[in-house]
């Protein structure tokens, strides 16, 4: 019966999240709330006011991510492929805030890559244990 009790209250307050997942899944959290703001932008390319703002948006989420990355010992992988995709998010708040009006298909090129490295990070994230 206490176990019981305890096993309802750990479940009940997601506690049970941190016995369930076998990686960070505040790292996990960030890097999909990343790919998930570049897979809808991407269907913003044509509006150059919103993609002025969905890079600056990128581009600080991403340097929180890498931030938030480099903190953990033993996480190579994770730091380099963070590096990268702050390097992708850097290039696009920069071309968006040069004055100068992308194109589309730089948009789409550029939210792609965006969007392919934020999944292999989460594949990286997920292989690791805590």
């Amino acid at each position: 019966m206490r176990y019981s009790i305890i096993a309802a209250l750990l479940y009940l307050t997601g506690c049970s999240s941190y016995f369930l997942a076998n990686y960070d899944t505040n790292e996990y959290a960030l890097i999909n709330d990343i790919r998930t703001t570049a897979e809808l932008s991407k269907l913003h390319c044509k509006d150059v006011t919103y993609m002025r703002n969905a890079a600056e948006i990128i581009f600080y989420k991403a340097t929180a991510f890498k931030n938030f990355t480099s903190g953990f010992g033993h996480n190579e992988d994770s730091i380099s492929a963070a590096s990268n995709l702050l390097n992708i998010a850097k290039g696009l708040n920069e071309k968006y805030n040069s004055g100068v009006v992308p194109s589309i298909a730089y948009c789409e090129s550029k939210v792609s890559s965006l969007e392919d490295t934020s999944k292999a990070i989460q594949t990286i994230i997920a292989r690791k244990p805590r």
